[in-house]
């Protein structure tokens, strides 16, 4: 009867464990037919709002005398698209990954880095039920501000500037809920500085080179190279 029961046991789990990758295959499928990782998922004449904030992981290095900083981030973004979502009564999925690259993304690029930001990460993102993307790609970069405080006790403030590189405030709003500090909870321990305090201000730009307004977010951390002892 025990060896019965087992059996059977491992006869429903692996049939639930076939349904749900059955599940997630046609989940996954609905999302190519029904996404243009090219066309904008407005609605109507209604920008997309992107969700914004940054979470600060490691600070690799201040340096004073080239005023560069390299940071590891997490770009923490998320945003709705309609066409995305799926009836519960069709899969009982609640999320899928997919590869960013074949979804529409934001476009959003560090205004203030020096280089090209290295993907730290898996480029995956999350898309929910009801149309609601998530992407965190965990990136380092190097920025350039005033490093001269960093070994004293009030340290330096630097910036990171994050918005859309080409959509305009009619395409793309950037939302930061009220977020008023970066998230430092998963700040390394390890890491050689500290952070005093940060900060968030949202911005909408003018460029002497487009007629339309774009958003940014400038996220502020002030950081200080932790003393001996």
């Amino acid at each position: 009867m025990v060896v019965y029961v087992t059996i059977l046991l491992l006869v429903l789990v692996a049939h639930v464990s076939s349904s749900l990758k059955r599940d997630t295959s046609d989940v996954i499928a609905h999302i190519r037919r029904s996404s243009d990782a090219d066309v904008i998922p407005k609605n109507g004449a209604s920008p997309v709002r992107v969700r914004l904030g940054l979470g600060l992981s490691d600070i690799l290095g201040a340096d004073p005398e080239t005023n560069l900083l390299d940071l590891v981030v997490w770009q923490m973004t998320s945003w709705d698209n309609k066409a995305l979502a799926w009836n519960r009564s069709v899969t009982s999925a609640a999320t899928v990954s997919i590869g960013r690259q074949q979804i529409w993304t934001p476009g959003l690029a560090v205004y203030n880095a020096v280089d090209s930001p290295t993907p730290l990460s898996p480029d995956l993102a999350v898309v929910s039920r009801d149309g609601k993307v998530t992407w965190i790609p965990s990136l380092r970069f190097r920025t350039s501000c005033d490093l001269s405080g960093v070994k004293t006790t009030s340290g330096a403030e630097c910036q990171v500037k994050i918005g859309p590189w080409t959509y305009s405030t009619d395409d793309v709003r950037l939302v930061t809920s009220g977020l008023a500090s970066v998230d430092v909870t998963h700040f390394s321990p390890d890491s050689k500085f500290e952070v005093i305090k940060t900060s968030v201000r949202q911005n909408k730009v003018r460029y002497s080179c487009c007629p339309d307004e774009y958003d940014d977010v400038t996220f502020s951390i002030t950081l200080r190279e932790k003393q001996a002892g």
